[in-house]
């Protein structure tokens, strides 16, 4: 009962995170031609962190580390996935860009077989399957438009399955605020050292490079700083619930929960953006949401079947 009570509290979790993160990233897009990618996360996190020491302090939270080397880790890989994909807003669709982050649920069966050894039947065999098929509708590799840059959400879901995979295995016992923390502390480090290195050796804009992935420092008006701490505040709260999320609830079984992201996304990028998803990157969406969930059933029947063998 107890098992059963985290993976239901770990769906609610992550759909609240969802919820949040689908309206608050179109901030980032309205933020693009203001600021560099780099800059935007080390200026979130300077906001974001304290803003976490607080609720930590107010909860009378332990901050305490128990495993420093896979919170690095896990942290590290959370860290290239979000800067893969806030990137990727910037000359992307939100929800094309959202799909390719989640084709996390995949990657997490593939890297679970690799690393851990666990046993992938015919039905995640075919999640791996119309997943990659789904990718493949939606990036259209013999499009005119495709270019090498359209791989990258995809890239980030890897990224994003390894920290998920992380977090349930190695840092289930964290102060979810003290990973939270954490993610957001590698990603300002991360947009800091970026943005370093943009100014030591720039970079260009073109076809597939835009501003706001090409642009080092630059001057942050008030209006933009306003967005950017709304931005951080919304991040903060969706963090939390997805840190909390993947500490009670087993990553193959609460993924599927993540796919709200998309009718999230869209819904916000249809109102505020006014961007408009064609055919073919709905049906792709579909496959990717269709694989998913055969991936969470196929978890969820192998469970039942080792209870009842039990």
């Amino acid at each position: 009962m107890k098992h059963k009570s985290g993976e239901i509290w770990g769906g609610i979790y992550i759909l609240i995170a969802m919820a949040i993160i689908g309206p608050n990233d179109t901030l980032v897009v309205m933020l693009e031609d203001s600021i560099g990618v780099g800059q935007f996360h080390l200026l979130r996190s300077l906001i974001s962190v304290p803003l976490m020491l607080i609720v930590a302090w107010f909860v009378g939270s332990n901050l305490k580390i128990i495993r420093p080397w896979f919170m690095m880790l896990r942290n590290f890989c959370f860290m290239v996935s979000m800067l893969i994909y806030f990137s990727s807003l910037s000359f992307l669709p939100m929800a094309v860009t959202g799909a390719g982050i989640f084709t996390c649920p995949i990657f997490v069966l593939i890297f679970s077989r690799l690393f851990f050894g666990q046993h992938i039947g015919i039905r995640r065999i075919s999640a791996v399957a119309i997943g990659s098929a789904g990718v493949l509708v939606i990036l259209d590799p013999n499009g005119t438009d495709f270019s090498w840059m359209h791989i990258l959400p995809v890239c980030g879901g890897a990224f994003l399955a390894l920290s998920n995979i992380l977090t349930k295995r190695y840092c289930d016992q964290e102060n979810p605020v003290v990973l939270s923390a954490m993610g957001f502390t590698f990603l300002g480090i991360g947009g800091g050292v970026a943005s370093l290195l943009l100014g030591m050796y720039p970079v260009e804009p073109n076809d597939h490079l835009t501003p706001f992935i090409t642009t080092s420092w630059g001057t942050v008006s008030l209006a933009v700083f306003g967005l950017i701490f709304a931005q951080a505040f919304f991040s903060t709260i969706a963090m939390w619930f997805m840190t909390r999320a993947y500490q009670v609830g087993d990553p193959t079984y609460i993924n599927v929960f993540e796919y709200f992201f998309l009718i999230s996304a869209g819904l916000a990028a249809w109102i505020f953006l006014e961007q408009y998803l064609g055919l073919q990157d709905i049906i792709g969406i579909v496959l990717i949401v269709v694989a998913g969930v055969i991936a969470t059933r196929a978890g969820l029947q192998k469970d039942a079947d080792s209870t009842v063998l039990n």
